[in-house]
Formats: C-alpha cells, sequence, structure tokens
C-alpha cells in the first residue's frame, strides 16, 4: 500500500467543534509563515492537538469526539499529500496511525464494527511505514477488545500474543495486552493464568512514567486498578480486596472526571456484590451505571450481563425489577439510533 493511501480524504464535516477550528486554522497559519507545506511547527502542533484528543476519550462521548477526529483526519491528509522531508512525512504517518487506533476505538464504542477494524488496519500500517513498533502493538490490542466484545476468548489470547511480539519490553502498549490477557483468562476461568498476568501488569505499570496519564494509549496506575476490578468481577472473586479495589476506581475515577471508567466501575463492584449474594446493592449500582448517561454498544452488554445474573438471582425483587425496566428502555433506545 502506498503512503498516500493510507489516510484516504474524508468528507469535510459541518459544524465543527469551534475549538478544533481554532487550533487547525492556527496551524495553517503556522504552514504558511514556514513557506512549506510541513514545517517542524506543523508536526508538532499536529501532534499535540491529536494527543489532545486522546487524551479527552476518557471524558468525551464517542459522538462528541468523532467529528474532531475527522477533522484532524482532513488536515493530516493535506500535509501528507503536501511536500515534507523523509522525517516530517514518517512524523505525519506515525501521528496518523495514532489518529486510526483512537478512530477505531470511537467506531467500536459506537457499534461501527467495520469502520473500526478498517482504522485498525489503517494503524498497522501506518506502523510499517514509520517503523513504529508500538502502533503494530496497539492495534493487535484493539483486535484482541473486539474479540473479547464478541466472546471469543481464545482469539483474544492469540491478539494479545501477536501484539507482545511487536510491543517495546517495557511500554504501555505492553502494559496493556499484558492486563487484556489477565481479562480473556478470566473470562476462560483460568485463574492461575490470570492472576500471573495482573501480577506481571502491575510490575510494568511500577516502571512506566507516563507524561500524560489521562491519555487513552498510556497505561496509568489508574487504568490498572480499573482492569483489575474488571478481571476480578469476571473471576467471580467476591473478596473485601475486590470490592475496595472496586470502590476505589469509583472514587478515583469520579474525582478525576471520568464518568464511563466510573459506570464501568460500578457493573464490576454490582458483579462482585453478586457474587456474595448482595443483589439489591448490586441492582442499585447498575441503575446508577445505566442513567449515567455513558452506556454504548461497546459496554451495554456489560450491563446485559448484569441484568441477566439478577434476575437469575431474584427476579422478583423491586429493586431488580425497577433496574430491568430502566435499562431495557436505555437498550432499546439505543437500537433506535442511527449508526
Amino acid at each position: 500500500m502506498a503512503e498516500e493511501d493510507l489516510f484516504p480524504s474524508p468528507t469535510p464535516v459541518a459544524g465543527q467543534e469551534p475549538e478544533t477550528s481554532d487550533e487547525l486554522d492556527a496551524l495553517e497559519f503556522i504552514r504558511r509563515v514556514e513557506a512549506s507545506d510541513v514545517g517542524p511547527s506543523t508536526v508538532e502542533g499536529v501532534q499535540l492537538g491529536i494527543h489532545r484528543l486522546c487524551r479527552q476519550y476518557t471524558s468525551q462521548k464517542p459522538t462528541e469526539l468523532l467529528p474532531q477526529i475527522r477533522t484532524y483526519r482532513h488536515y493530516l491528509t493535506r500535509l501528507i499529500d503536501g511536500r515534507a522531508t523523509l522525517t516530517q512525512r514518517r512524523d505525519l504517518i506515525a501521528v496518523g496511525g495514532l489518529l486510526a487506533l483512537l478512530t477505531a476505538c470511537v467506531h467500536e464504542d459506537l457499534g461501527q464494527r467495520r469502520a473500526s477494524e478498517l482504522s485498525s488496519e489503517t494503524a498497522r500500517r501506518a506502523g510499517e511505514h514509520a517503523g513504529h513498533r508500538d502502533l503494530i502493538a496497539w492495534s493487535f490490542e484493539i483486535k484482541a477488545w473486539q474479540a473479547l466484545l464478541d466472546g471469543r476468548y481464545p482469539d483474544a489470547l492469540e491478539h494479545c500474543q501477536a501484539g507482545l511480539m511487536n510491543a517495546d519490553a517495557v511500554s504501555s502498549a505492553a502494559a496493556q495486552l499484558i492486563a487484556q490477557t489477565a481479562r480473556a483468562s478470566a473470562r476462560l476461568g483460568d485463574k492461575d493464568r490470570t492472576l500471573a498476568a495482573l501480577e506481571h501488569a502491575e510490575a510494568m505499570a511500577d516502571r512506566l512514567r507516563p507524561e500524560w496519564p489521562d491519555h487513552h494509549f498510556v497505561f496509568d496506575p489508574s487504568k490498572l486498578t480499573s482492569y483489575t476490578a474488571t478481571t476480578l468481577a469476571w473471576l467471580g472473586d467476591g473478596s473485601d480486596e475486590a470490592e475496595r479495589c472496586a470502590r476505589r476506581v469509583i472514587r478515583e475515577e469520579g474525582r478525576l472526571g471520568r464518568p464511563r471508567r466510573v459506570a464501568t466501575a460500578r457493573v464490576d463492584l454490582a458483579m462482585i456484590l453478586l457474587a456474595r449474594h448482595e443483589a439489591e446493592e448490586a441492582a442499585h449500582l447498575g441503575r446508577l451505571a445505566v442513567k449515567s448517561g455513558r452506556l454504548v454498544p461497546s459496554n451495554v452488554w456489560r450491563v446485559a450481563e448484569l441484568d441477566r445474573s439478577l434476575r437469575a438471582e431474584r427476579s422478583n425483587a423491586p429493586e431488580i425489577a425497577a433496574f430491568h425496566e430502566q435499562f431495557e428502555a436505555v437498550r432499546q433506545a439505543m437500537r433506535s439510533e442511527p449508526a
């Protein structure tokens, strides 16, 4: 595949975010001042803008983030089509690969699997062209995530192993792939492998010093805590340690303004409590997750799983019935929304 085919020109998006438009107008001014299609300030500005979008992923809704992504992709495509040195072109392709990774995540959140897969493949090929192994590793991490969503747990493990073969030995991509290994192993009921992977991910996280802990493609201690809570919930662990882990995620992510992680942690905590037969509190937590407004196709299945488990436990309890009714209303509304 030729470099110019990596990022096909999209249709400009009407009504783009004013902040994004202002940023790109400023970059266009810098580009013209430098009297070149691509200059060092232009490349740096595009990199910072795309990193900003990656940092907004946990706090913005995917429908709000996607128009900004498309606007940046359109501008980036113009730059790649222009004159640039080999180093500048490699840097643009690399940051374009990062944008493709983020695009894949957002499309997956919206239930747009085909678009997600194409974006992930774009990121992999960009990694190959730019000599950026971590981009390739992250593309496999997205494949592992998709396999987990589909219930293809052995496939998820295979994608994790393929990603680790490309990731730098100590990197966020490697840490996340190891954490995904733990989640897939938990789904397969392999407790020993699950706990070993969690321990490995913790050791890796201790060695990372991320500049931007809130960046989606950065593995930090708070992400490890979130993954641990989910993994223990999937293992059916109803221990006090598992409960403390999930409650810590709710508390810390709430303080940091990451409502999606809070909603996920409430589902985790509900499953942990349900393992101890505390069904009513589990149902209450499920209702809070539903009311958060942060359910999307990539995480709604987890609430559906909680709903089934609760009704199997005590289907006639008022709190459980109320949760089921509220969840069904939200799920039906999601099904009626255009893809």
